[in-house]
């Protein structure tokens, strides 16, 4: 039933939003999470493992990983990690794909690419909670509206990078939800929490 249901829901997603790509998370993780009645995902992802959907996945945190490890699906990529390491990082290579300005990408050394290394490209906006509140504000939310919706600087790809997405208060939220309901054309969102 909740399979069914599942793909209910992806099949409504899809006719109601259409995109070149959907990030579908729906919490439980591993072997029995809805995300499993996808046949051919461009990737999937596994989540820091801790001790949460005990009744579900197994009492200790070996048992845990190893139901986990049941949303790996074959030829599709694995992302695992934290924000500011490996999620992170697979964030930089992505953007250094969709920029790079050479034949073989991503290349590394072309000026695209290393801007997005350094976190300058005029295209890009990484957002990061703010130190004193250790929040996503609304403004933070607005100066990326004002980003993806406005002509790229490099007449391609607009991108935005959110790191501890979870972050993000209900007034943050709220702002920040008509841009993931109906992004602009040639623009990507990664939310990392």
């Amino acid at each position: 039933p909740a399979a069914r249901a599942s793909g209910a829901l992806i099949a409504t997603i899809k006719g109601r939003y259409p995109a070149d790509a959907t990030i579908l998370e729906v919490g439980l993780g591993g072997l029995y999470d809805a995300t499993n009645v996808v046949p051919h995902p461009a990737m999937t992802v596994i989540q820091p493992v801790g001790l949460d959907h005990r009744e579900f996945l197994g009492d200790d945190l070996a048992g845990i990983a190893a139901e986990k490890a049941g949303i790996i699906k074959k030829n599709a990529p694995l992302v695992v990690g934290p924000p500011r390491g490996a999620a992170g990082a697979f964030a930089e290579r992505a953007l250094q794909l969709l920029f790079c300005e050479t034949e073989k990408k991503p290349c590394g050394e072309c000026r695209p690419c290393r801007t997005v290394r350094s976190h300058a490209h005029p295209d890009i906006l990484w957002i990061e909670p703010e130190k004193k509140s250790r929040a996503i504000s609304i403004e933070q939310v607005r100066d990326l509206q004002k980003l993806i919706y406005q002509t790229s600087f490099a007449g391609s790809w607009k991108a935005c990078v959110m790191l501890a997405a979870d972050r993000m208060g209900a007034p943050a939220a709220n702002a920040f939800l008509k841009t993931l309901e109906e992004p602009p054309a040639q623009s990507v969102l990664f939310l990392l929490t």
